[in-house]
C-alpha cells in the first residue's frame, strides 16, 4: 500500500492479516476465542490508501486441513477465521474496482498442503500455478522464458 507503483503484484501464501478501507469494513467473524477475534481483527486503513490495493492483482493461496466449523482449539478456529477474513478481502478489493483471487487448495483439486506451501513436497506445481497466473495478468518475467525444473519429490 506505501509504494503501489513499486508492486506488479501480490501473491500470498495464507497472510493472516487484512487491510479494510474505513468505509468499508467487513463484518464480524463469530468466534468464542477471544484472542482469534483481537488477532484476526481487520486492520483498518484510509481509503486512499486502501485503493492501492486495487492497482494490482492479488492472489492469495489457502493450503489444507481448514475448518468450515467453529472449534474450540485455538489453532483450528484461528485459521478458520483468517481463512474469512481472506474472503472478506478480497471481496473488497474487487468490490473496490480491483482483482483479488482467492485460491483453496483443495477445493481445485490440490491436497497435502501445509501452511508452509511454497515449501512443500509439490512446491513445483505450486509454483507453476503462479507462474501461470503471473502470465495471465501480462506481468514481465511471465513469458515462459524461465521454466521450472521438473519435480523430483525429495
Amino acid at each position: 500500500m506505501q509504494v503501489p507503483e513499486l508492486v506488479k503484484a501480490v501473491v500470498a501464501f495464507e497472510p493472516g492479516a487484512y487491510a479494510f478501507p474505513e468505509s468499508d469494513q467487513p463484518a464480524d467473524v463469530p468466534t468464542k476465542i477471544s484472542f482469534v477475534a483481537s488477532g484476526t481483527a481487520p486492520q483498518v486503513v484510509s481509503d486512499a490508501r486502501f485503493e492501492n490495493l486495487t492497482r494490482m492483482p492479488i492472489v492469495i493461496y489457502f493450503g489444507d486441513n481448514i475448518t468450515d466449523k467453529p472449534s474450540p482449539v485455538f489453532g483450528v478456529e484461528l485459521w478458520r477465521v483468517i481463512r474469512i477474513r481472506a474472503q472478506q478481502f478480497v471481496d473488497t478489493v474487487n468490490r473496490h474496482g480491483g482483482h483479488a483471487t482467492l485460491v483453496n487448495l483443495p477445493s481445485i483439486g490440490i491436497h497435502g498442503n501445509t501452511h508452509f506451501i511454497f515449501a512443500d513436497k509439490n512446491n513445483v506445481q505450486i509454483a507453476t500455478m503462479i507462474q501461470q497466473y503471473l502470465a495471465q495478468q501480462h506481468l514481465a518475467g511471465s513469458d515462459g522464458s524461465y521454466v521450472l525444473p521438473k519435480q523430483n519429490n525429495q
